[in-house]
């Protein structure tokens, strides 16, 4: 079997990849995988495992191409006929692509396979992607649903559908000869201790999500004074050579109080080399993060700006998120900050970040959760977890973790049957996942009978009247579909607004809306298919409820 995969965004979108492209190897142990990314992310190649011929898209220079007067007109459209041509000679099995744009969706549509998954656009325009989960992603995601899946799972999940074993299928970066003897060089010139090290890496690629130099020092300042943490421990500032400059301004800073950090600008290859010998990364939302995911050193995040930190958060169990509680956190990814002084930064107490650090140094969660609930007005310290169905989940520090935990995980759990197709086999598998969820929440040290009971008949109750809701509004659309084309009238309007608020659904139920009248049997169908997704993950939610709950009653 040959599959390609396409990853047509940036560097880090392309280290994302990793993790699908290892389940994909677990599915199809002797398939030949191949990889598509743009010019210039092609370096990250070598860091993957299992990887077998990888094809660029020059980009840049199909853009370039397209709207310089002294090129030749027909130049972008030969150079991409060129690598359809190549590409469909390898007579693929299947096509996957994790990209979702128009330009990789027409791609994926011209290159010729048994098989596509993912965004297809054909040449009416039409969308079609091969798998539930990348329906969700375009439907339920970019609809702006507050709670949903991390880019990976989608990805994950998407292209090779129910995985049973339920942990992650974890993924390791490729350490490299020419990465090793980068590291060697590097300590040459530089003492390595028995201490902590910690790698920091300071500059993101988008100013929006940078903390200022003098934050980043009083942050240090405040790990200094933590006490056990910080005892022995070394400080190794990362970046890119041409971020050297700046590395030499902040070490300067750094010096002035006191505080040593050595400098390290390597390659991706000898920083995943550093990693490995490294203990704690504390990072900015950068392409590094990503890399740090598929290595044994622990993260430590912080969130500003665009960063997302339910789609592309640090994907590794264990790793800790600081963001900001700006209410207009995360921003657009393509567009400047619209504020006049950067706020969501602002917001983030240095001493604190500081002091979270060290306790994540010590593996101290205990004064981790105390300093989320004391800030908690200003900053959120989110912990990242692995569901037992192997998806990502955040957990908010400052929040009853019991509670949010089983919340998080039901609702996520909810879509993950749906978009399965699950709820379709017999109850077995609601049972499972009812034993699954107990055992890892006893495995945590989070289970407490006395909260959960009555948490779940809050959460059984709520949920049955929103099913209620949405069967009620469905039957009351079928009804009307069958004497007027055009039925939908403000009170119905009103009724789809409030459920998906109250789902959290951004505008998943409401998004058909926007489409004209004239649109016909294609806009009622969108609208029939929500209230559907939404009315089955509801009917599910109830019946993990009612499941769980005769699992807790049943232990001795």
């Amino acid at each position: 079997m040959k599959i390609l995969v396409l990853s047509l965004l940036r560097l880090g979108d392309a280290l994302l990849a990793a993790e699908p492209i290892a389940a994909i190897r677990a599915k199809y142990p002797s398939a030949r995988v191949d990889l598509l990314v743009n010019k210039g992310v092609e370096n990250v190649a070598p860091l993957l495992p299992n990887i077998g011929r990888v094809f660029t898209v020059p980009r840049e220079m199909l853009q370039d191409g397209l709207v310089r007067a002294d090129r030749p007109i027909f130049e972008p459209l030969d150079r991409l006929k060129s690598l359809v041509t190549r590409l469909s000679s390898e007579k693929y099995d299947k096509v996957i692509n994790l990209t979702q744009t128009k330009f990789s969706g027409y791609l994926a549509a011209a290159v010729e396979a048994n098989e596509k998954i993912g965004m297809v656009i054909n040449h009416r325009g039409q969308a079609s992607f091969g798998s539930p989960w990348f329906r969700y992603l375009n439907s339920v995601i970019g609809a702006g649903a507050e709670r949903g899946f991390h880019y990976v799972d989608i990805f994950k999940f998407g292209s090779i559908g129910h995985i049973e074993a339920g942990p992650s299928i974890a993924a390791a970066a490729n350490e490299t000869e020419a990465g090793k003897r980068e590291l060697d060089e590097w300590l040459r010139h530089h003492s390595f201790g028995s201490g902590t090290k910690i790698l920091l890496q300071l500059f993101t690629s988008d100013k929006k999500k940078n903390w200022s130099m003098a934050a980043w020092i009083q942050a240090i300042e405040s790990f200094r004074r933590s006490g056990r943490a910080a005892a022995g421990s070394q400080l190794i500032a990362l970046g890119a050579p041409n971020e050297r400059p700046l590395l030499e301004q902040f070490r300067k800073l750094a010096a002035e109080t006191k505080i040593v950090v050595e400098i390290a600008t390597m390659s991706l290859e000898g920083v995943l080399s550093l990693m490995r010998v490294s203990d704690v990364l504390v990072t900015g939302d950068t392409s590094i993060k990503h890399l740090a995911a598929l290595t044994s050193i622990r993260i430590v995040e912080i969130a500003l700006g665009s960063s997302d930190i339910e789609r592309t958060g640090a994907y590794k169990d264990g790793s800790l998120i600081i963001s900001s509680r700006e209410n207009c956190v995360p921003c657009r990814h393509s567009a400047p900050c619209h504020r006049d002084r950067h706020a969501c930064a602002q917001r983030l107490d240095s001493q604190a970040v500081g002091l979270a650090i060290a306790k994540y140094v010590e593996k101290d969660w205990a004064s981790i959760h105390l300093l989320a609930h004391e800030y908690k007005d200003d900053m959120r310290f989110t912990r990242a977890t692995i569901d037992p169905g192997g998806c990502w989940l955040p957990i908010a520090l400052d929040a009853d973790s019991v509670e949010q935990q089983i919340a998080g995980y039901l609702d996520l759990a909810s879509w993950r049957f749906l978009l399965n197709r699950q709820h379709e086999e017999a109850l077995g598998a609601y049972g499972t996942e009812s034993v699954r969820l107990k055992n890892w929440m006893e495995a945590s040290g989070s289970f407490i009978e006395s909260k959960v009971l009555p948490n779940l008949d809050r959460w059984a109750n709520s949920t049955r009247e929103t099913e209620r809701r949405l069967d009620r509004l469905l039957k009351e659309m079928n009804r009307r579909m069958r004497t007027q084309m055009d039925f939908i009238d403000d009170g119905m309007t009103d009724e789809l607004t409030q459920l998906e608020s109250q789902m959290k659904l951004g505008t998943f139920l409401s998004e058909s809306l926007k489409l004209g009248p004239e649109l016909g049997l294609y806009r009622v169908r969108r609208l029939h298919d929500s209230l559907n997704d939404a009315l089955v993950h509801q009917r599910i939610k109830l019946k993990l409820l009612r499941t769980f709950r005769q699992t807790i009653r049943e232990l001795p």
